[in-house]
């Protein structure tokens, strides 16, 4: 018969032995709680770390978390799947990063309208160690608070959603953002300035939106109520937003225009092509996000680039925080900004506004 040469499983006990120390010891010093004022020595240590590395001595981090009674999971919370979102990928690899550096995994749940009670009972039940959320939806945000508060589970908030007393938020300076990109364009020599945004009252469309008449105000621009221009969200470019952007075109007649969004500025780069608007020579356009796309526009996109993976990276630093020294105190962390300059803005056109205008009736 074949003799099973599969190794035994190496346990405390047998480390203990060959160490010559008790087996308390040896599960103080692989668990690392030797460093807490407990009287063992550096030599122990040492050769305790040894001994289980020779034996091959894997730790079952199971059952220490059934002792513990909590989890080394952090649960991310969020859209993953949205269109538009490739700099998701970044904030998911600063996360990751981090958390695995200290022992901890990611669990991602994917979030949708329909399974988000569902996702929130799932995350109690498993009793995460905290949680890490990309929501905007208030109300969503409200049953999540009630739900996570009982059972002591630490939410931070990635990305630019409304302030609240119950969590902490990694964010980026979206005001300052805005405020580069329009001193940027006031640099080629633009003066009537649109800015085109969604039509959803969500943090990061107030935060961007600020960034803009506060960018005025300091230019000495004059704000104008009809220099903001709104469209329902959605990623695809609608037949419909043609018209709307006509319309926009035809009553501020902007010579550039900061957009909110890359996506944004995408459709508005479509817009442009398929009206025979040239960009920049007519018309400068910047987008927010520098998602990887902005790069494959026609133009290159110029925009504002936002520290994805330090976001990430953040976030799981801050949760990991709370969870270890189970002291709940909370704030927010605002991150910087930078303009990315490409070839989608250009010095301003004295004939940009007859030169969309002529486009617009041609195409009606």
């Amino acid at each position: 018969m074949k003799k099973n040469t599969y190794k035994s499983i190496i346990n405390m006990k047998e480390i203990a032995r060959q160490a010559g120390v008790t087996r308390t010891t040896v599960s103080y010093v692989l668990n690392g709680r030797y460093k807490k004022d407990l009287k063992i020595t550096d030599q122990v240590v040492q050769k305790v770390f040894a001994i289980s590395k020779k034996l091959g001595y894997r730790r079952n981090a199971l059952a220490c978390l059934i002792k513990k009674g909590n989890s080394n999971i952090i649960g991310f919370l969020g859209d993953i799947g949205e269109q538009g979102n490739a700099y998701m990928t970044g904030m998911l690899k600063g996360m990751t990063e981090t958390l695995q550096d200290n022992n901890y995994l990611l669990k991602l749940f994917s979030l949708t309208d329909q399974n988000f009670k569902e996702l929130c009972r799932q995350c109690v039940e498993q009793r995460l160690g905290g949680v890490i959320c990309r929501l905007s939806d208030e109300l969503k945000l409200e049953y999540l608070r009630r739900e996570f508060a009982h059972y002591k589970i630490p939410v931070v908030l990635l990305g630019n959603s409304i302030q609240h007393d119950w969590c902490s938020r990694v964010i980026t300076d979206d005001i300052s953002g805005i405020t580069l990109a329009l001193e940027h364009l006031v640099s080629l020599g633009h003066r009537k300035i649109g800015h085109l945004t969604i039509d959803v009252e969500m943090g990061l469309v107030i935060a961007r939106r600020e960034g803009f008449i506060k960018g005025l105000k300091i230019a000495g621009i004059p704000f104008k109520k009809k220099s903001i221009f709104s469209i329902p969200p959605g990623f695809a470019m609608h037949k419909d937003y043609y018209a709307l952007f006509d319309n926009f075109f035809k009553s501020f007649k902007p010579t550039a225009v900061i957009c909110a969004s890359d996506a944004l500025a995408m459709k508005l780069e479509i817009w442009a092509y398929a009206r025979g608007v040239r960009i920049p020579e007519a018309l400068s356009i910047t987008g927010f996000g520098n998602q990887d796309f902005s790069l494959l526009a026609c133009p290159p996109l110029t925009t504002i680039a936002q520290p994805m993976a330090l976001m990430g990276k953040r976030a799981a630093e801050i949760i990991l925080e709370i969870a270890e020294k189970k002291e709940i105190s909370y704030s927010d962390e605002l991150l910087p900004v930078k303009l990315v300059i490409r070839e989608s803005t250009g010095l301003a056109c004295d004939v940009s506004e007859q030169i969309i205008e002529r486009a617009i009736k041609k195409n009606h």
